[in-house]
């Protein structure tokens, strides 16, 4: 069965275009559709990527077949089957032209397209595969590093070669010779190179190509001044194929060593190193000059006695010298030492010797190297730098530990900025106290807070508390423990005087002797927190070192100590200061409250209107999303509202019946009036909003400044409807209270007009 192949069909008769479907199918090929025009089936052809096109010759349009099938090989390369009814020699020279796979006649018969598909794929798969293999060659001809040419042998009328034609020729070949390729090819060498004796190349290549024997030759180029090895052989009688390589760094080593052997020489005497080479049998081969220079001995005593040099090794080193050597010798292990010396002179010297097997190609092991140096002031230049170095990290330490002791302190800094109670600031100091890495554990204690109605007491154990702990458990502050902690910080608190332990167990008292059994903590040292002039508390640290009774570690204490106290006097401060407000806000809203119950002795129908609307308005406004200093804004404008009122006269402000126009006109100016009275202080003025806003209606119709939508301010806005909803379900002098489910009506009645939907959904929801 063949592949599964998508054929397009190019047939402009609908029927014959089915039949062909019809026999594709049959045969196991896919038809992919049928079109009628050339200029489509290019079009398709493109965008279905056929693996055969099926062309009718003669088709509808301007364009034929035969020019549609030449496009389409030229574009896309996909072969093409013809079909016609016709058989005209003119018509199928004409179709021959376009390249074709196959020529059927119709009406088609399915062997026949059988047939012609199976050959039209198969040779298409076939050019394919050449066109790949060809492709590979060019591309290992353009790429190959060597050079390659292919000439073919010129011979006169005796059969001698006299020149030779290139056929051929390689990038690689052409670089070499600094030319082009295409400057060699189709010509003569004399033609290229004229004036010059190519005699020997001429004879050499022609005895090749003749006879087919291969041969090869190095050659120096002048003109580009490379070496090169020319490799020749015969593929074909009286052709020649010449693979050339380019020899230049091999030829430069070899002449460089030629150089370096006269070179060695001259620099191994004059360096001041010790060089030897030995010989694989323990022969010592060349030992250079300054060996007597080093050691003070002669060179002819190492040459005798090549184990000579062991004799001047310091006995301290000699044991482990010499076997270095043998591991040399008999294992092949790179010897890499650092020893001393005795000069004959009584000097000692350091001397620095490394020795390498030296292994021919084959990996045996024929001689050993070596080099030997006094390395004597250097040994001295590194011990003053070791002392140097010591002092260097002494410093660092200093300054490490100085850049800790700063971060600490700009720990505790950023702790007092970012709390404002007691509790968390105390847990934050701490915390970064004993991330310091010099203090284990760390103690904060603050005086107790008097009982109201009862003084502070003064008692030795009661003049502070625990405020919090840092490394250690709270447990082991029980007990006896605790008793002797007591007694040591009011001393410190009281006196003011910081006190260093430098060893606890020494303490008598069965508190400190329980602590130091339990967590290990034998030295501390505990400071009185001195802010303004005043002990805020007492901190007592337990360092990770007994360095109690070091300055700057003291030094250091005494300034995490007073960031401490600053920072409770700071939190003292604020706490002071929240109390004040807190008053001083309790009397504001007092007095608005009474300015309230005034209005309301005026507007005697109006009585405990205020009160209610408030604590509906925060209701509702909490219930909205405002939070905080804006509910008390609210708060306070809902008692406010009315505050314009009290500049209305009385026999409009206590009128029992309806109001006239001019009535109307001195009424509506209430909240113009309330917003003037109340504009100049400060406090008042984000709750202002509600006093001059809470007769806007939604639809802009309302007073004073008939403002629409979301123009009102949202404080407003809400107000309005409690306003509203209070005034309604409340007895007036001249009309009864509202059921509640009428007001509701009247609240959806008006939602979109006199008030926000929002508003009002929330509202109906909460009552």
């Amino acid at each position: 069965m063949p592949e599964n192949k998508r054929i397009l069909i190019v047939e402009d008769e609908e029927g014959l275009a089915l039949h062909i479907t019809f026999l594709l199918k049959r045969i196991h090929y896919t038809p992919l559709e049928a079109v009628a025009y050339a200029e489509e089936a290019i079009e398709r052809t493109g965008s279905l990527k056929p693996d055969l096109v099926l062309m009718d010759i003669n088709l509808a349009g301007e364009m034929n077949g035969i020019e549609a099938a030449r496009q389409i090989r030229a574009r896309f390369g996909t072969p093409v089957i013809f079909l016609s009814a016709l058989a005209e020699d003119e018509t199928i020279t004409e179709a021959t032209g376009s390249d074709p796979y196959a020529y059927l006649l119709k009406p088609v018969k399915e062997t026949d397209l059988r047939a012609a598909i199976d050959i039209a794929l198969y040779k298409h798969g076939m050019e394919a595969r050449l066109r790949e293999s060809e492709e590979r060659y060019r591309l290992l001809f353009e790429t190959m590093r060597n050079g390659f040419a292919l000439a073919e042998i010129i011979l006169d009328g005796d059969g001698r070669p006299v020149d030779y034609h290139v056929l051929a020729m390689n990038p690689a070949y052409a670089q070499m010779l600094n030319m082009q390729a295409n400057q060699w090819e189709g010509k003569t060498l004399r033609e290229i190179l004229p004036g010059r004796d190519m005699q020997f190349f001429i004879e050499t290549f022609g005895r090749v190509a003749l006879t087919g024997e291969p041969t090869q030759f190095d050659w120096f180029v002048e003109e580009v001044g490379r070496f090169l090895t020319i490799s020749a052989y015969s593929p074909k009688k009286g052709q020649v194929a010449n693979i050339v390589e380019d020899i230049t760094e091999r030829k430069l080593a070899e002449l460089s060593l030629k150089d370096s052997e006269t070179r060695f020489r001259q620099l191994a005497e004059g360096v001041s190193e010790v060089f030897w080479l030995r010989q694989n049998n323990g022969q010592m081969l060349y030992i250079s000059p300054a060996y007597e220079r080093v050691f003070g001995r002669t060179c002819e005593e190492l040459y005798n006695n090549p184990q000579s040099f062991l004799d001047n090794v310091h006995p301290e080193d000699l044991g482990r010298v010499a076997g270095a050597m043998d591991a040399l010798y008999e294992h092949g292990r790179l010897f890499n030492e650092e020893y001393r010396i005795l000069r004959p002179d009584g000097r000692q010297r350091w001397i620095w010797a490394r020795a390498y097997p030296v292994r021919e190609d084959s990996g045996e092991v024929t001689r050993y190297s070596g080099i030997a140096e006094d390395i004597t002031e250097r040994r001295q230049t590194e011990q003053t730098l070791r002392k140097s170095e010591a002092q260097l990290r002494e410093s660092y330490s200093r300054i490490e530990r100085s850049l800790h002791r700063m971060t600490a302190l700009r720990n505790v800094d950023l702790a007092i900025t970012t709390h404002t109670d007691q509790v968390s600031m105390a847990e934050a100091i701490l915390s970064h106290v004993v991330d310091s890495a010099e203090v284990e554990a760390a103690v904060l204690f603050v005086p107790n807070l008097p009982t109201p109605g009862r003084p502070r007491s003064t008692g030795p154990l009661s003049a502070l508390r625990l405020a919090g702990i840092a490394g250690l458990p709270e447990s082991a502050l029980d007990g006896n423990v605790l008793n002797w902690q007591m007694l040591m910080v009011n001393h410190v608190f009281q006196s003011c005087q910081a006190l260093f332990i430098n060893d606890r167990r020494q303490d008598p008292h069965p508190g400190a002797q329980m602590l130091s059994r339990a967590a290990g903590l034998n030295t501390c040292a505990v400071l009185p927190l001195l802010a303004r002039g005043q002990a805020k508390g007492v901190l007592q640290f337990f360092p990770r070192a007994g360095h109690a009774r070091d300055p700057d570690w003291q030094t250091f204490l005494q300034s995490l100590a007073l960031q401490a106290a600053i920072g409770i006097d700071h939190v003292e401060m604020l706490e002071n200061l929240k109390n004040t407000n807190r008053e001083l806000a309790s009397a504001y809203d007092e007095t608005i409250k009474g300015w309230a119950q005034a209005l309301e002795l005026r507007d005697k129908e109006t009585r405990g209107h205020a009160g209610r609307v408030t604590e509906l308005t925060v209701r509702l406004a909490s219930a909205v999303g405002l939070q905080g200093d804006a509910l008390d804004h609210i708060r306070r404008g809902a008692f406010l509202h009315d505050i314009g009122k009290m500049a209305i006269p009385d026999s409009i402000l206590g009128k029992t019946g309806q109001l006239s126009n001019d009535d109307w006109i001195t009424m509506r100016q209430h909240p113009t009036i309330g917003y003037r009275m109340l504009s100049n202080i400060g406090y008042l003025k984000p709750a202002l909003d509600v006093v001059l806003c809470h007769h806007e209606k939604w639809d802009g119709s309302g007073y004073p400044r008939g403002l629409r939508g979301e123009e009102i301010p949202l404080s407003a806005r809400i107000f309005a409807v409690i306003d509203v909803w209070d005034a309604l379900t409340n007895n007036r002098p001249y009309r009864l209270a509202w059921p509640d489910e009428e007001v509701r009506m009247y609240l959806r009645k008006e939602t979109g007009k006199q008030f926000d939907p929002r508003i009002v959904d929330q509202f109906l929801k909460l009552v």
